[in-house]
């Protein structure tokens, strides 16, 4: 199965072959190129971030990544879950499996290139979700019984202050912290936060991490 079908639909003529090869370096470079340091900066170049469509893509197709999204089918089951938040959403890959599950999702994000392919995505599926669109990432108002923030943490300019929102916006949530790397430039979480200080445990031993609040 081509990996890129369905953004190549999207896309149309402004579809690049030069980025659905190479997608990580381009976004590497695109970073690199501009090079943002403030918050505002950070949170603009996100929002203008049309290579993520391509990255994103070709990473939740590798198997690993897969298996991670069935891992969350799994959590939502042995929780008991009815809503879910996928904060930092990007292209929606988890939270759609979700929402074909039956789950309630909730999408969050930034307005950027890749929320938009998402609300594409939810129309051509014939689907219906709440997508949030967030000004800085901290404007989140809502509870939810599972949250996911995989591989988000690392590009936000105030993670302390993400975590702290979502540990007390969920009573489950699923979290990863990658750290920088010459691949990924734009990952700018250099020491994973300890989530012992936001009140989460983990439970069990299974990729993705998932924790609880703590009683």
């Amino acid at each position: 199965m081509d990996a890129y079908a369905e953004l190549r639909e999207y896309l149309g003529h402004h579809w690049d072959p030069v980025r659905a090869a190479r997608p990580a370096e381009c976004l590497a470079e695109d970073w690199r190129r501009c090079e943002p340091r403030s918050e505002a900066e950070i949170l603009d170049w996100y929002r203008q971030a049309q290579g993520y469509l391509y990255d994103l893509t070709a990473w939740h197709q590798r198997p690993e990544r897969r298996q991670w999204t069935e891992q969350l089918l799994r959590y939502a089951e042995r929780l008991g879950a009815r809503t879910i938040l996928d904060y930092g959403c990007g292209i929606g890959e988890d939270g759609l499996a979700l929402l074909e599950a039956g789950y309630e999702v909730t999408f969050a994000d930034l307005e950027c290139p890749a929320l938009d392919y998402l609300r594409w995505r939810l129309r051509r599926h014939g689907m219906d979700a709440e997508v949030v669109t967030l000004r800085t990432g901290l404007d989140l108002r809502g509870c939810w019984d599972l949250g996911l923030c995989l591989d988000v943490l690392e590009h936000v300019p105030q993670p302390h202050h993400t975590l702290t929102l979502l540990s007390a916006a969920c009573d489950a949530l699923v979290l990863t912290q990658p750290g920088p790397s010459p691949e990924h430039p734009q990952h700018l979480l250099s020491v994973p936060l300890d989530v012992r200080r936001f009140g989460l445990v983990r439970v069990g031993a299974a990729e993705p991490p998932l924790y609880r609040r703590c009683p």
